[in-house]
């Protein structure tokens, strides 16, 4: 299981930001180490920080990640 629970009160915002990721991961062949995982989230990133230009106080810019409900699937493998 790879899970991740979070809440966050950014100071420049009145509200209270509560971010999850539940899912699984399966590694199909046991002696490698490439897994697929399945999940639940809605923690999303905002922006990229080089977008921002670099002369914006850091009280001004907007939060890094939003809520947004989502399911997927991501895969690690080497070859």
């Amino acid at each position: 299981m790879r899970n991740e629970a979070v809440y966050m009160d950014y100071e420049t915002d009145d509200s209270k930001y509560y971010f999850y990721r539940y899912g699984f991961s399966y590694r199909p062949f046991s002696d490698t180490s490439e897994t697929i995982t399945f999940f639940a989230s809605n923690k999303v990133i905002n922006a990229n920080l080089d977008a921002r230009p670099p002369w914006y106080d850091a009280r001004n810019m907007a939060r890094l990640f939003n809520e947004v409900d989502f399911i997927g699937a991501e895969a690690s493998f080497r070859f």
